[in-house]
């Protein structure tokens, strides 16, 4: 939605004698939805809940990281379950084929200790 606010101020005029004419100001609004205004809304709506959604990812591996290591040894496991949902494999892979994946992964995952970013992008890697 587009709200277009025009404002027009006219200056108080002063005569000769002394005496204030009265202030004249006038606003004028219009309020115009446009199609445009709305699909853009939608977009910047997804954009940030995806950036939400990459920020609690992030937040979980790292408050959480060396208990998704320990449920990756052994294959499954509240963190691992946690990881599955906030991480949106469920568009990819089931739940018991990811577990198993990051399992026998184990050393590529953990091996080193890499950034968050590299650790999500061998995630999605391996789960695809």
């Amino acid at each position: 939605m587009a709200i277009s606010i025009c404002i027009f101020i006219f200056p108080i005029n002063t005569s000769a004698s002394g005496d204030s004419a009265s202030f004249i100001g006038e606003m004028f609004f219009s309020t115009t939805e446009m199609s445009s205004d709305l699909s853009t809304s939608t977009t910047v709506d997804n954009y940030i809940e995806s950036i939400d959604k990459e920020e609690k990812l992030n937040d979980f591996i790292n408050s959480n990281y060396l208990n998704i290591q320990n449920n990756a040894a052994l294959g499954q496991g509240e963190y691992l379950e946690t990881l599955y949902e906030l991480g949106d494999f469920k568009e990819i892979i089931s739940k018991s084929v990811f577990f198993k994946k990051i399992q026998t992964n184990y050393d590529v995952l953990f091996s080193k200790k890499d950034s968050n970013t590299i650790f999500i992008i061998k995630l999605r890697k391996i789960a695809s």
